[in-house]
């Protein structure tokens, strides 16, 4: 599952609900359970198939939604949705993030 169904040529892509839902799993097996998410722009499909694969990690472990922020895909947006996480003062341990530059935010 990637960012188009249908294309005229051949593509390799990742599946971004499968990727983050793994994440979400890793850090549900070191003992987390409030676990927040900063996705990129939700405009973009990758964003809300990232989203929804730590929203799905989470349901199925009947675990609560953790707060979510969105960003531009940069250290600067993801330092940014950190700020907005704490700032909301819904507590969290971990954090999924979209990318690595959101992350080193």
């Amino acid at each position: 599952m990637g960012t188009s169904k249908h294309h005229r040529y051949t593509t390799v892509e990742i599946n971004h609900g499968i990727g983050s839902l793994n994440a979400t799993d890793y850090l549900i097996s070191q003992g987390h359970h409030k676990i927040a998410c900063v996705s990129g722009p939700l405009s973009w499909v990758c964003s809300a198939l990232r989203r929804q694969g730590w929203r799905r990690a989470l349901q199925a472990r009947k675990l609560p939604s953790g707060p979510m922020a969105e960003c531009e895909w940069s250290a600067e947006g993801g330092f940014a949705a950190a700020q907005e996480l704490l700032k909301s003062k819904v507590p969290f341990t971990a954090v999924v993030a979209a990318n690595d530059q959101i992350a080193l935010g």
